[in-house]
């Protein structure tokens, strides 16, 4: 799918207890059953988000990294800010949800910063939403 996955993407694979052949399967699945969306530098992939809708108007995202899109100088949590308010503004009323097993110590405010307000936490996991209310500008 990608070349070089990110060492935060690798470990929140390790964290759920996933295979990584698993998880590219499922990516890979959820792409072709519900669209995505491909982040490229120099039109290569970088990082891939998908949107999958569930009851209730949320859209399960599911996101992968490669090191270029951490290691970047461009504020990749910005982008995504921003890409996620355009996608919100086609879709009013729709609340997004992610769920992450990352441990890295920056992840809540990662989520914080592009309006997810604060976690559930279950077991390992962390469920983040992003209501249409929690848009505040940057």
């Amino acid at each position: 799918m990608m070349k070089g996955l990110s060492k935060v993407s690798l470990d929140e694979v390790a964290a759920g207890g996933y295979a990584l052949d698993d998880v590219t399967d499922a990516m890979i699945t959820l792409w072709h059953r519900s669209g995505g969306t491909a982040i490229l530098d120099r039109a290569e992939p970088i990082a891939v988000l998908i949107f999958t809708p569930v009851p209730d108007k949320i859209l399960s995202t599911s996101f992968m990294a490669t090191e270029a899109f951490f290691g970047s100088n461009w504020k990749p949590t910005l982008y995504l800010r921003r890409y996620l308010d355009r996608k919100m503004d086609k879709l009013p009323g729709v609340s997004l949800m992610s769920f992450t097993y990352s441990t890295h110590p920056e992840v809540a405010r990662w989520y914080r910063f592009m309006g997810y307000g604060a976690p559930l936490t279950e077991d390992k996991r962390n469920t983040f939403t992003r209501s249409p209310s929690n848009r505040s500008a940057v």
